[in-house]
């Protein structure tokens, strides 16, 4: 079937942290269970300066932070407190539902520091919608790292590539992070959805039946293709993919097959009766 969409990201910010958000979007809600799409940064911060995302709750997804630079502190409802640095994973499972907030140590903020990244939700599939909440660390060494023929790759979920990643998931899924030096091409993993996003530098993707050329920022979406990615200047880009999922519905930060039971989450929320973080 090949290309579906181009999907331009929408910038907004957090204090003065650059958002980029691409999914969900007006034209595709959804690549594979993949229901949620942010690039944050890059930016440095001054002394004194950082991210400070109070406590939030959460149902039926599963966060997945995963940094380039900087790091982040995460706190949970069942009393993580987690440090995720940059080539790190963070996977928090909200299940039936769970509060976190995300700042920094009281260390970083007494530096200039960076921060850049990707955070990430994928939605749980029906029947493990209301599941109790899990969190799940990833350190950098963990992570599948193919180096070879001026490409690095990273197998942040899923596999591809004869490797295949430790983050747990509950449907096929495909994250990877790829650079790749100047005029290299790469054949991705097949996969009954594919979206492909551009960080830096300039690629041209090659499908069935078109080719599309991607700018920074952009994400062009696949369905059943083979699909090739050919570098015009050295680049940086993300791929995420995966089984087509039943239909979702996604409201502030909540995921779930049903509104009815968005709407009692929200309720709870301003009831007061979501898990605190000790």
């Amino acid at each position: 079937m090949g290309l579906i969409h181009l999907l331009k990201s929408k910038e907004s910010y957090i204090d003065k942290l650059s958002v980029k958000r691409v999914l969900p979007s007006m034209k595709q809600k959804m690549v594979g269970p993949w229901i949620f799409f942010d690039h944050i940064g890059p930016i440095n911060f001054q002394e004194n300066e950082g991210i400070d995302i109070l406590e939030h709750p959460h149902i039926g997804l599963a966060t997945v932070t995963y940094l380039f630079e900087g790091e982040i502190l995460h706190q949970d409802s069942l009393g993580t407190t987690q440090i995720v640095y940059a080539g790190d994973v963070n996977l928090m499972i909200s299940g039936k539902g769970i509060t976190h907030s995300e700042r920094e140590t009281p260390h970083t903020r007494q530096t200039n520091h960076s921060l850049h990244g990707i955070q990430l939700w994928y939605a749980l599939p029906d029947f493990a919608e209301d599941i109790d909440p899990e969190f799940y660390h990833y350190p950098k060494p963990q992570i599948p790292y193919i180096q070879k023929d001026g490409l690095r790759i990273k197998v942040i979920i899923g596999k591809a590539y004869g490797v295949c990643s430790p983050v747990k998931t509950y449907t096929n899924t495909l994250y990877l992070d790829i650079h790749s030096d100047h005029s290299q091409s790469l054949q991705l993993p097949n996969t009954p959805q594919m979206g492909i996003y551009l960080i830096t530098g300039d690629i041209q993707i090659q499908s069935d039946d078109n080719t599309t050329h991607l700018a920074p920022h952009d994400m062009a979406t696949f369905e059943s293709s083979a699909i090739t990615v050919i570098a015009q200047k050295d680049s940086h880009y993300m791929v995420i993919g995966g089984d087509v999922m039943e239909k979702k519905y996604i409201e502030w930060n909540f995921v779930s097959s049903s509104k009815q039971k968005i709407e009692l989450a929200k309720q709870i929320w301003l009831n007061n009766k979501f898990p605190k973080i000790p």
